[in-house]
């Protein structure tokens, strides 16, 4: 299973229903957002975290923890699928 971290922002950003010119305002540009949620760009760590707080509301690390405390999860989240 490979979860992206534009699939995870996509996610939360969808679960609060907003669109992508909601979490982007003021932090980077719309078309930025779609391409890193479809895993077409990347995003700088600050900007990654910036957009989550918008679109969660509030980033829940004891639940984001539990969630993905699988070894090969979290490998797969950072660093992509082991070919």
């Amino acid at each position: 299973m490979t979860i992206t971290l534009g699939a995870l922002l996509r996610d939360q950003r969808k679960g609060q229903g907003l669109s992508i010119a909601e979490i982007s305002h003021d932090i980077t540009s719309p078309s930025s957002v779609s391409r890193f949620e479809r895993g077409q760009t990347e995003l700088s760590a600050t900007k990654f975290m910036q957009l989550m707080r918008r679109a969660a509301g509030r980033l829940d690390w004891p639940q984001f923890e539990l969630e993905y405390s699988d070894p090969q999860i979290l490998r797969t989240i950072c660093i992509g699928p082991m070919y």
